[in-house]
């Protein structure tokens, strides 16, 4: 994993042509220090694009109380577009029964089962485009 504050540092301390200015960079002892600089720079960006996240990371956003994009297959909600974006909770004992609880603004309370997790619905790192979200194939039902 790319170190996030070495980058930001590398950036600012970089006039591009592989000279330093000012601050001491971090990149400095490596002879490609430019390439290397960019290299981190382009990981550090592609990590934050849109991605279907793996069902772990979806129940680490549940114990977390991060909010996620959920996707639900097929279906379109024209009152408020296709923006789903949710707080994934749990109650009771519903993390182990396979179960999270989506809530917005809009959605009062509906339940999500993991066994239908990529099927039917799906949760995302962040808003994909439509393109993203049409070229993402779901897994098939069983």
């Amino acid at each position: 994993m790319t170190d996030r504050e070495k980058v930001i540092k590398g950036l600012e301390c970089c006039n591009g042509e592989g000279l330093c200015i000012g601050k001491k960079c971090l990149y400095y002892e490596d002879e490609m220090c430019v390439e290397t600089l960019h290299s981190d720079a382009l990981a550090l960006l592609k990590a934050q694009e849109p991605r279907v996240m793996a069902w772990r990371e979806v129940i680490g956003a549940v114990l977390e109380c991060k909010p996620v994009y959920i996707e639900v297959k097929d279906s379109k909600d024209k009152e408020h577009g296709d923006d789903r974006w949710a707080m994934v909770t749990q109650y009771g004992d519903s993390l182990t029964n396979g179960m999270i609880c989506a809530m917005s603004s809009y959605i009062t309370r509906e339940t999500l089962f993991k066994d239908w997790y990529n099927k039917t619905w799906r949760c995302w790192t962040s808003r994909p485009t439509d393109e993203q979200r049409e070229a993402t194939p779901w897994e098939r039902l069983k």
